[in-house]
């Protein structure tokens, strides 16, 4: 959020590890705006929200292949009225929308284009019973 770390080295590599989880939660879209408006409590989750705006703060292209998937995915979300809603706090609409559609603008302007690969994420293994 400060004005002059977002495009340091650090803060895109921090970045980059976060766009290689390539799981898409529902569940969790709107969970920031509705903790920073102070509908929900603060417990320290990272969210949907929390990766496309950090994105769009360091200066990530939407030309990235795993931005452009998360952005086809979001815009699969919207409402017919052009408005993504909340599952548990429907009065969070409009700033849900608003806040999305200022990352997406943000991420229009962006110039850099990470370089890691998707992680591969399996499930852990279940042990043997001991009973």
């Amino acid at each position: 959020m400060r004005p002059t770390r977002p495009r340091l080295d650090a803060a895109r590599i921090g970045v980059d590890h976060l766009l290689t989880r390539e799981t898409r939660d529902e569940s969790t879209r709107g969970w920031e705006v509705s903790r920073l408006v102070g509908l929900e409590p603060a417990t320290g989750q990272i969210t949907f929200y929390a990766t496309v705006d950090l994105a769009s703060r360091c200066g990530v292209s939407a030309d990235d292949r795993r931005v452009r998937d998360l952005i086809t995915w979001l815009e699969t979300l919207q409402g017919p009225y052009g408005l993504w809603e909340h599952h548990a706090h429907p009065q969070l609409s409009r700033w849900l929308t608003f806040d999305l559609e200022a990352s997406l603008r943000r991420l229009a302007h962006g110039d850099w284009i990470g370089n890691e690969e998707p992680a591969s994420l399996t499930p852990y293994k279940r042990g043997r019973r001991r009973y």
